[in-house]
């Protein structure tokens, strides 16, 4: 059963570029090596071309500008990052990833959020339980709608629930959560509830952890079994779809997937990724120390790459793992304590957030 107070927002966005090990200070984050990474086999392979991830640079190391502080999490989506601070419930905005505004008419930081329909949209529990949904297109001005309510008398056809990720495709967004939860919509104004969740028969006592939109379906998963998916093509009927592993993948549930150069891709919660052309037979392509479970995609897209966060078992320190074809991967190193929460990758820059929030560029 996996009920995780934290709920960070991981879904959006975690890795890029060539090279393996090395580690990095409150500057910038430089992975050794030439642009490679150690083979299952133990041989030295070459990382494939990539834009960003080798190296990363702290957000607040220039001392001549603001602080910015510890971001909650990132999303990119037109042309600009969108960051959630949970401590003190202010927002971040940014168009290059380096230079950064405040914005105190937001959302708390903690809720899950994504870019669709021309906006950013995102999803929390305010403190009396009530689903609510916040959406800009600036990160100054936020509009905010209550969509399903706790109290007794309430309206609302809509049950609450804590949010774990969203993902939008096929022009819908669906949201997925607590207890089963899935729901969708075509506006983000009128939300409906998946169709035929008590027919997939998961336990009420797991959650939908992640939500990924891959070659025209939606998928997600929960902790009841490491070897079950749940495909959507509309977010409102859902099917279980059985996958068959290579005996390494999966050694733990999947907590994220994308789908990039004609490859399914997908992390488990041992840093265990993992190949598939058809999201069912899947072949290990690199094993990790620990991908932690936390709501969210722990797998991002963007600018032809994709990207992870892998942690050491004693979080003693953390690694982001990228790769441009989901076949051969680089890793850059962080130092102990700079923990990462999520990564959003622009068009020509990527941002992590977290402890010591930094960026990375070509």
């Amino acid at each position: 059963m996996m009920k995780l107070k934290s709920k960070l927002v991981l879904t959006l966005s975690i890795f890029l570029s060539a090279c393996g090990g090395g580690s990095g200070g409150n500057g910038a984050a430089t992975a050794g090596g030439a642009g490679t990474v150690s083979g299952l086999d133990g041989s030295t392979q070459l990382a494939c071309t990539n834009k960003f991830g080798r190296t990363w640079t702290a957000i607040d190391n220039d001392t001549s500008k603001p602080k910015v502080g510890y971001f909650s999490n990132v999303v990119y989506g037109n042309g600009m990052f969108l960051g959630g601070i949970k401590e003190g419930g202010y927002g971040l905005w940014s168009k290059d990833g380096e230079n950064w505004t405040r914005s105190s008419a937001t959302n708390s930081g903690s809720g899950v959020v994504t870019y669709a329909f021309g906006k950013f949209i995102t999803l929390d529990r305010d403190s009396s339980g009530n689903l609510i949904v916040s959406s800009t297109t600036d990160g100054a001005s936020w509009d905010k709608k209550i969509i399903a309510q706790t109290s007794a008398n309430s309206s609302s056809t809509l049950p609450s629930f804590y949010p774990s990720d969203l993902v939008s495709g096929n022009g819908r967004l669906i949201v997925v959560g607590s207890s089963n939860k899935i729901i969708w919509t075509t506006d983000s104004q009128t939300w409906n509830l998946a169709a035929n969740l008590n027919e997939l028969k998961v336990a009420k006592d797991y959650d939908f952890n992640w939500a990924a939109f891959a070659k025209g379906k939606f998928y997600t998963t929960t902790s009841a079994d490491p070897r079950m998916l749940y495909v959507s093509t509309d977010g409102n009927i859902w099917q279980a779809q059985k996958i068959s592993g290579d005996g390494v993948f999966p050694t733990a549930v999947i907590t994220g997937m994308q789908y990039l150069n004609g490859l399914y891709i997908a992390v488990d919660a041992n840093g265990v990724i993992a190949n598939s052309s058809d999201s069912v037979n899947w072949k290990t392509v690199l094993k990790g120390n620990m991908s932690p479970i936390i709501y969210g995609n722990q797998l991002v897209i963007g600018a032809g790459q994709v990207m992870t966060i892998d942690y050491q078992k004693s979080y003693d320190y953390a690694e982001v793992a990228y790769s441009c074809d989901g076949v051969t991967w680089a890793k850059t190193k962080f130092e102990s304590g700079n923990f990462i929460n999520t990564v959003a990758i622009g068009d020509n820059v990527a941002v992590r957030a977290g402890v010591r929030a930094s960026f990375s560029k070509f």
